[in-house]
């Protein structure tokens, strides 16, 4: 049992210990992460999933700021009385972002190499589009429609980035953007 106890913690500790680099976050560093959501406030089929891409520079060995673009479509086609209708929506966000880098605080035991722990805010616009297309015989009651609206966005994140070496790693946020979750790629530059 002893054997297979220490087999198992050996398995888990390697891989962390052969891909994990020293300090994840550093000042200076380009931060660019891409992933997709999981988690949305939307209902209907979605054609494009969530996408969430953001840049993150750090300025200071606690801060980190950049830009965010978030990107969904969905749409979905349907028959009523008969006459087939196609309804589409897209949502997309542009904003401006801060993080906040907390390895610094962690202590040696609860620290990890290569894991990059984060909280933030961020600020921007929430642009909408609704797209009714109505297919059938004229109907003084049925209308195309067509929408679209902007809204000012603030959001806050935490996330995770573990760098499996010195430029590439995972992340996952959770927070208010293009879906509650997000799950990714993240490169270092």
């Amino acid at each position: 049992m002893n054997k297979l106890l220490t087999l198992i913690a050996v398995a888990i500790i390697l891989p962390i210990s052969v891909f994990a680099t020293e300090g994840p976050y550093k000042v200076k560093d380009l931060d660019i992460s891409a992933g997709l959501g999981i988690g949305t406030y939307e209902s209907g089929d979605i054609s494009i999933p969530p996408i969430g891409i953001s840049v993150e520079y750090g300025f200071h060995e606690l801060f980190s700021v950049g830009g965010y673009l978030g990107y969904l479509r969905m749409g979905e086609d349907f028959f009523s009385l008969g006459d087939k209708m196609e309804w589409s929506y897209s949502h997309t966000i542009v904003a401006a972002r801060g993080s906040m880098h907390f390895n610094k605080w962690l202590t040696p035991i609860h620290k990890l190499d290569g894991l990059d722990i984060y909280t933030g805010v961020m600020i921007g616009f929430d642009f909408q589009s609704v797209n009714l297309d109505y297919d059938g015989p004229s109907n003084p009651y049925i209308n195309d429609y067509d929408d679209t609206d902007m809204d000012l966005l603030f959001s806050v994140h935490a996330g995770a980035k573990y760098m499996f070496n010195e430029n590439w790693g995972a992340f996952a946020e959770l927070g208010y953007g293009i879906a509650y979750l997000t799950v990714g790629l993240n490169y270092k530059m």
